[in-house]
């Protein structure tokens, strides 16, 4: 016999009715979607500026001005190296060696260059290591 395309019973048996072909495509794209958002990659939101060792320099040297004397930048294909002298008189303390760090990650990570996977920071005061940074 007929059976009336709404219904979700056979009128004569009250045997369920699947889903039919309209309801199997609408079920395959549904999951089609959530497998998508589920399985690709997350994007990092922060703007991105090409990557640019002048510019990581001109942030540091900005920041510098009164905190540090000199600023060495090195890069190569495997990441960048950066060596801060401390010149004051009196000893840097390891908070503001961190605060110095924090800095220069952000600086880094507005700047460097999006093949750089790593950046080691390394801070000097008399000739002596006070605090090393990796990112």
């Amino acid at each position: 016999m007929d059976i009336p395309k709404k219904a979700r019973r056979c009128p004569h048996c009250r045997a369920k009715q699947g889903i039919g072909v309209g309801g199997l495509i609408v079920v395959i794209i549904f999951i089609g979607i959530v497998t998508s958002l589920v399985l690709s990659p997350s994007e990092d939101n922060t703007p991105k500026r090409p990557g640019d060792m002048a510019a990581i320099q001109a942030g540091l040297d900005e920041y510098a001005e009164g905190r540090w004397l000199d600023t060495q930048l090195a890069n190569n294909e495997d990441g960048i190296l950066i060596r801060i002298t401390v010149d004051t008189e009196v000893p840097i303390n390891d908070v503001a060696a961190t605060s110095y760090c924090t800095v220069i990650g952000d600086n880094l990570r507005q700047n460097a260059p999006d093949h750089v996977r790593d950046a080691d920071v390394f801070i000097y005061q008399f000739g002596e290591l006070v605090k090393a940074c990796t990112y």
